[in-house]
């Protein structure tokens, strides 16, 4: 018996004991890896997908998946995205991301709050290959995206990390930019829609500081950040001294024809 056949006959009787459905999807890849006597890589089991929309991945389902990728020990990448598992699920997340040598997992709109994203934080702290990260769309709230940011100071793999649309305020907006000041790792970062309500702007003037200094970040979405226009002439000001920055997404913010000549004058002197 091939040592994939063992993790699959350990998945049905996981699955059996705490009186659960075996994922189809996930046993049919184990089965195709099997049968071509290759390696479980890559697991994708996205909510949102014919199969598994009726019938999406719960806490439970996410233990049993995550005990099995961990019996592999051959995972890099696990999707697990809008899916309806919780903190719960989560605690198990951390154990396989400090665990295996994991290098992409997508959690993406669950139901994964700051306890959760605290183990998740953990497993990274463990990690030597993680390289995205992307929590969008969980509620982890402004003290999940703390210890994100926290973790952030010392971690020198991660490369592409998303907090977008997970209820993030003002200080853990800022704490990223401040991060980003000595990290130079991370490529790629997403905050879309945090829960900002000042007027006066104060994470993009952070924003605008790092990236003047800033020689790694390529990707940036700042949309709906509630950004006006001196926001936009303050962050074209710093922008004509990066050099790096390839994509930055301002949509979905306040900005005015104004802006948009701020920003067309700066990409011309670019």
């Amino acid at each position: 018996m091939s040592a994939l056949s063992t993790v699959l006959d350990e998945y049905q009787k996981r699955c059996q004991e705490v009186s659960i459905v075996p994922c189809i999807v996930f046993t049919e890849l184990i089965e195709s890896h099997i049968k071509a006597g290759t390696p479980l890589t890559r697991v994708i089991l996205n909510g949102n997908s014919k199969i598994l929309f009726n019938s999406r991945i719960n806490d439970m389902q996410c233990i049993a998946v995550v005990d099995a990728c961990i019996s592999a020990g051959t995972v890099e990448a696990l999707d697990l995205s809008r899916n309806r598992i919780t903190d719960t699920g989560a605690s198990a997340l951390g154990r396989l991301i400090g665990g295996t040598p994991l290098r992409e997992l997508d959690v993406s709109y669950n139901q994964i709050g700051t306890e959760g994203c605290e183990h998740i934080v953990q497993g990274v702290q463990a990690s030597a290959t993680l390289e995205v990260l992307n929590l969008a769309g969980n509620p982890v709230l402004n003290e999940g995206a703390m210890l994100v940011a926290e973790m952030l100071q010392m971690n020198t793999t991660l490369t592409r990390c998303d907090l977008s649309n997970c209820d993030l305020a003002t200080e853990s907006v800022i704490a990223f930019a401040t991060v980003l000041l000595t990290n130079t790792h991370l490529l790629h970062l997403g905050l879309s829609n945090p829960r900002l309500f000042s007027l006066r702007e104060e994470p993009l003037v952070h924003f605008a500081a790092m990236l003047r200094t800033n020689s790694t970040l390529q990707s940036l979405d700042l949309s709906k950040h509630r950004i006006r226009d001196e926001g936009v002439r303050t962050l074209c000001e710093q922008l004509a001294a990066n050099d790096t920055l390839r994509h930055l997404s301002l949509r979905c913010n306040q900005i005015t024809m104004e802006g948009g000549c701020a920003i067309g004058r700066m990409l011309e002197g670019s």
